[in-house]
């Protein structure tokens, strides 16, 4: 059973948060939408952060996990209008929480804050960013932080590592450039899959099913730190997920994958991204090739 009953989701029309308020709705929370869409139960525009921190509900809500950010593909092409939405955005959430008298809060920051895909990455290894992306999000973590030691909310940013899941819809999901989906759609599609490198540095996956279990926790005080890392129970190098992709392919769906790879060196960057608070065998993670052989069969049935 939960402690909380009435959630508050921000950006709750993207990738992660349909399907964070699809698995909360599924345990029995009330989840409220903060967005730009026009069916949002509360507008919250990035661009206009100011106007969210000032807004009064009427409603008691128990917690407000703040996920509206720009993602790192729109971070490199508008720099300072990540630098906006992300850091300033993450202020006006938080006022709006003090505004209103959110005490929870929990921030999806990402494992780019560590700036780094090599070694052993825990809690205790220091930010070193080094895009704005990874930088904002640590900017961003630091408010949070700051709110705490004023004792204006109960904060914790949460670390996860690369993302997958089956989006709630195909028709409007537009994270191609993420490895789980864009490997099985150019599999689908083009039967190849092209490497930009030798694909030797490593990667660890982790669903959003698994997140919104962490933070479940979270919501029943089990995990009361600062910051937190959410490894998944899944990593692979970039060139052998591609490989895996391209069995999934041939024996599920009797289609003959290329995988093509650069020319280069190959010596592997071995990584171990873990949390010293969990571990995800313990809580029953989601194995990523589950979600190949399902989000291949999902575009296998759009085609």
């Amino acid at each position: 059973m939960l402690l909380v009953n009435k959630v508050i989701i921000s950006g709750a029309s993207g990738y992660f948060g349909k399907l964070a308020t699809y698995y909360l709705e599924e345990s029995g929370v009330k989840v409220l939408s903060a967005g730009r869409a026009a069916n949002s139960d509360i507008h919250f525009d990035l661009d206009f952060a100011v106007d969210f921190a000032s807004t009064k509900i009427s409603e008691n809500i128990d917690a407000f996990i703040h996920a509206a950010a720009t993602h790192e593909v729109d971070c490199v092409n508008y720099p300072y209008k990540c630098v906006s939405r992300n850091v300033a955005g993450t202020r006006a959430a938080l006022d709006f929480c003090v505004n209103n008298g959110i005490k929870t809060f929990i921030y999806i920051s990402t494992f780019h804050v560590y700036g780094t895909d090599v070694g052993i990455i825990s809690e205790q290894t220091p930010p070193k960013p080094n895009h704005d992306y990874g930088l904002t999000h640590l900017q961003a973590e630091e408010y949070v932080r700051m709110y705490t030691r004023k004792g204006l909310i109960n904060g914790i940013s949460v670390r996860p590592s690369n993302m997958f899941d089956l989006p709630i819809s195909l028709d409007d999901f537009n994270r191609w450039s993420l490895i789980p989906f864009g490997f099985c759609k150019s599999a689908v599609n083009d039967g190849e899959i092209v490497l930009k490198t030798t694909g030797m540095q490593e990667r660890n996956f982790v669903s959003v099913r698994d997140i919104v279990k962490v933070i479940k926790m979270i919501f029943n005080n089990k995990l009361t730190f600062d910051v937190i890392n959410i490894p998944g129970v899944s990593t692979y190098s970039i060139r052998d997920f591609a490989n895996m992709v391209k069995r999934i392919m041939l024996e599920e769906f009797s289609k003959s994958v290329e995988v093509i790879v650069p020319e280069g060196g190959l010596q592997n960057n071995v990584l171990t991204y873990m949390s010293n608070y969990f571990k995800p065998d313990d809580l029953e993670f989601l194995h990523i090739e589950d979600h190949v052989i399902n989000f291949c069969k999902e575009l296998i049935k759009n085609d």
